[in-house]
Parts: structure tokens; sequence; C-alpha cells
């Protein structure tokens, strides 16, 4: 794997300039009348918190194809278990500040931020 992130094989996506894994701790947490926390976990769900410093419009638009899909594969560097992990993930928002444009469009973007959440 070149990519610390890798998307369905997607080979125009770049290495993200700055990469934080977490980890999303779903549950379904209440106190009871002696104030004492009952949690219960219901899952553990790994968010990848991916920016970019620069893209041209050929990866900016392959970014935002990837958002529209359902669901995709996605292939990352897991820290805990010392190895790559393929997980299936859906894209949050995609943001990004056109940089250089011309009469065809945007050509540059910078400030790139998307999250590749596990379904």
């Amino acid at each position: 794997m070149s990519n610390l992130v890798n998307v369905n094989g997607v080979d125009n996506l770049p290495t993200p300039s700055d990469y934080q894994p977490d980890i999303e701790i779903l549950e379904n947490s209440t106190r009871n009348a002696l104030g004492t926390l009952l949690r219960e976990i219901i899952a553990y769900k790994i968010k990848l918190n991916c920016k970019w410093n620069y893209m041209t419009r050929e990866q900016y638009q392959v970014l935002q194809q990837i958002r529209k899909m359902k669901s995709f594969e996605c292939t990352y560097y897991d820290v805990e278990a010392d190895h790559t992990k393929t997980i299936t993930c859906y894209c949050g928002p995609v943001k990004g500040t056109p940089l250089k444009a011309d009469e065809s469009g945007v050509l540059e973007w910078i400030n790139i931020s998307a999250n590749f959440i596990e379904y």
C-alpha cells in the first residue's frame, strides 16, 4: 500500500497531508437515580479524518465522486493492529477552497478535508 488511505483502489486520490484515525464509540449511556453511570458500549467504529493541502481539479472531482457513493471499501494503516485493515465506509462532507480558476472552472484546490467513516 503506497498511500496511508486507499479507497476502492482509486489511483488518483493523493496521500493525505494530514491523517488522523479516530475510534468512535457508539454507546447507550444514562445515569440511575443514585447518579451511577450505566454505560452500554454498542460498537467501536473507525473514523479517518483526512486533509489534503492541495488537489488538482481531477483529484477533487474523484473525492466528490467518493462522497456520492453509498459505501466503499477503504484500506488504512491501523496502528493498534500494526498492519493495514480494510473497512466499509461512507464519506462525510468534502470541503475545500478554490485556489485557481479560468473560464473552464476551478483548476486547483487547497485546504481540502473529508472523513471516511466506518459503517
